[in-house]
């Protein structure tokens, strides 16, 4: 484990690049929450960044990066939903 001067912990690596990186694999036996942002705060959907999520506060909706766009889950054409 280590914690960077700047603040940054990492869990199974020694240069954790963001606030919490875990490498390797996790588990969450309770909520995990995704806090409201606008899209500019979530950068921009590469092929680096595929996967990522975050929660749109105006728009109260879900996004994912399917490593090209940020993709509105759960916004499926016709009656298709990535709910499904």
């Amino acid at each position: 484990m280590t914690l960077t001067a700047g603040g940054n912990l990492g869990i199974g690596t020694t240069l954790p690049g963001q606030k919490l990186r875990v490498a390797g694999s996790a588990t969450i036996s309770a909520t995990l929450s995704l806090g409201p942002m606008l899209q500019s705060d979530a950068g921009a959907c590469t092929v680096s960044s595929a996967g990522k999520m975050y929660y749109d506060a105006p728009g109260n909706s879900y996004y994912f990066c399917n490593g090209t766009i940020w993709t509105q889950i759960g916004s499926g054409s016709g009656s298709f939903s990535w709910f499904d």
